[in-house]
């Protein structure tokens, strides 16, 4: 009777040892592993380290990584981008001398000659006045004289003007002179002296 009783509780306790021999033998999994992405190079550690360095100064050889260096070629001056050196244009300065002429009497004649008057009482017939004319370059107008030194006139460079003419005793005959000079422009003024006569009739 009590081998009856004993054997149930043998049993029970070979069932627990076997279940803890089970539970203790059971394999450990396997550590894990990381895996690189399909083409992508290194993992995410070594992904942040590359990454510090393309953005960070270059490497050894003065080169970026990333960056192509072409043989021969020189960076413009001061950084910049593809500027290169800015040509420096001299404008050019034409300079122009005027010549400026002398003074210069063209012509000075008298174009009208006088006539002193003639005849007695009432069919004496009046004398007529000298015309002198007168064209001058390179100044800016002319004084007229009549016999002798002393202004009679100024007028302009181009010009024309009437003159009594005085006569005297019958039989007689009378000249006057008339002289022109320049005034103002450059250089020594320029002067010509005419002269017209007549006869007292």
């Amino acid at each position: 009777m009590r081998v009856r009783q004993a054997l149930p509780l043998v049993v029970a306790v070979s069932a627990l040892a076997v279940a803890a021999g089970c539970s203790s033998s059971t394999p450990a999994a396997p550590p894990a592993t990381s895996t690189s992405a399909p083409g992508g190079g290194a993992g995410a550690g070594s992904g942040v380290g590359q990454g510090v360095g393309e953005t960070g100064s270059p490497t050894p050889g003065g080169t970026v990584p990333g960056q192509v260096e072409v043989p021969g070629a020189t960076a413009a001056p001061g950084g910049g981008g593809g500027g290169g050196t800015v040509p420096t244009v001299t404008p050019s300065v034409s300079t122009s001398t005027t010549v400026t002429a002398s003074p210069r009497i063209v012509s000075f004649a008298v174009t009208q000659q006088p006539s002193c008057p003639e005849g007695d009482g009432p069919y004496r017939s009046p004398g007529s006045p000298a015309v002198v004319s007168w064209v001058v370059t390179g100044a800016t107008s002319v004084t007229l004289s009549v016999d002798g030194p002393g202004g009679y006139g100024t007028y302009g460079t181009t010009g024309s003007v009437t003159l009594p003419f005085g006569c005297g005793a019958v039989g007689t005959t009378y000249t006057h002179t008339y002289m022109v000079t320049t005034n103002g422009g450059t250089g020594p003024a320029a002067s010509r002296t005419i002269s017209a006569s007549a006869t007292q009739r």
